[in-house]
């Protein structure tokens, strides 16, 4: 069964358990993927999605959730960037607190399920890495309009540049994502 965002919001509000399990099994696998293809093991991806669910709850009980864009993409950007800071830490020798008190086994029972997940995790890893090989401006101004739904207007303005000249620059940054990723999918 698929919730909408706003019934993850309320789930989440009323404490109901079994938004967890929704979410462990929707999202989890995308950041145990994440955490292991960015130098991670699978015991720290699990551990990462603890922390990441945590948060999650924290951020929506604490009113610090944009409901703007997609809760799926807000879900996966905490997650990222609790890992990039967890990596800094460890680069820098600072300890880290582990927050993780359980350990989720939840099983699948459907397969078609299974594949459909693991069909989006391959998009969303491919993705990721498409992201991670274009200029940190583009990353930014694709984050900003595709998961915080801002507008080309609202870019231009804030880079303080005319409307026409942001389009061409998002389709720029949109193309050089596509040429990766038509690549990839040809080498594959």
């Amino acid at each position: 069964m698929e919730l909408s965002d706003q019934e993850i919001i309320a789930k989440i509000l009323r404490n109901d358990s079994s938004v967890w399990q929704y979410l462990y099994e929707r999202l989890g696998p995308l950041v145990l993927a994440y955490v292991m293809r960015h130098s991670g093991t699978k015991e720290e991806g699990e551990e990462m999605l603890q922390e990441v669910m945590i948060a999650v709850w924290q951020n929506i009980r604490d009113g610090k959730y944009n409901s703007k864009g997609k809760f799926n993409q807000y879900f996966i950007s905490v997650a990222r960037n609790k890992w990039l800071n967890k990596l800094r830490s460890k680069k820098s020798g600072l300890k880290t607190t582990d927050l993780s008190a359980n350990e989720f086994h939840l099983a699948d029972d459907s397969a078609d399920a299974s594949e459909d997940r693991e069909e989006k995790e391959n998009t969303f890893l491919l993705m990721e890495e498409g992201l991670e090989t274009i200029k940190e401006e583009c990353r930014e101004l694709i984050r900003l309009f595709y998961s915080e739904g801002k507008t080309l207007k609202e870019l231009a303005e804030a880079k303080e540049i005319n409307h026409g000249a942001m389009r061409k620059r998002m389709h720029d940054c949109k193309e050089k994502l596509r040429k990766f990723l038509a690549n990839r999918k040809s080498s594959d």
